[in-house]
């Protein structure tokens, strides 16, 4: 669009968004600790999943992630970069309740799905030795 920053409306945005924290949380927000919020999170992240570099390009630093990333780097091409944010960044950064950490979502998922198959496997089991026991102890005719 021809400006100089890619936001060049940060200031007056930024003062919005902490008179609304203020007011209505009664909290004082700070960039730097939205800063640290994005560093912590985005570290979180599986380095086969999104790049650090990426992440870090995205945070408004240079890529340090490599021998000398931003010299020897051959991708111009954003497009991966703002896939990589939507699939695994922006969930977790999200402030509201109702965008799930998708990865963690998923996981639960997994985990509630096993648990029930070794629960289900665990009472076939019971009833096999149940049945072997009796088998057992009867007496032999």
């Amino acid at each position: 669009m021809g400006h100089n920053s890619p936001f060049p409306q940060y200031r007056t945005l930024w003062k919005k968004i902490t008179d609304i924290a203020k007011s209505k949380y009664n909290t004082r927000l700070t960039s730097h600790y939205f800063r640290r919020r994005f560093e912590t999170i985005a570290e979180k992240i599986n380095a086969e999943d999104m790049n650090p570099n990426h992440w870090t390009i995205l945070m408004g630093d240079k890529p340090e992630h490599g021998h000398m990333p931003d010299v020897y780097s051959m991708t111009d091409d954003d497009d991966p970069i703002l896939d990589e944010f939507a699939d695994h960044l922006a969930p977790r950064l999200s402030l509201t309740e109702e965008a799930p950490n998708t990865q963690s979502t998923s996981k639960i998922s997994q985990l509630l799905a096993e648990n029930q198959k070794l629960n289900q496997r665990i009472a076939d089991l019971t009833e096999q030795i149940i049945g072997l026991t009796k088998l057992l102890t009867q007496k032999p005719t």
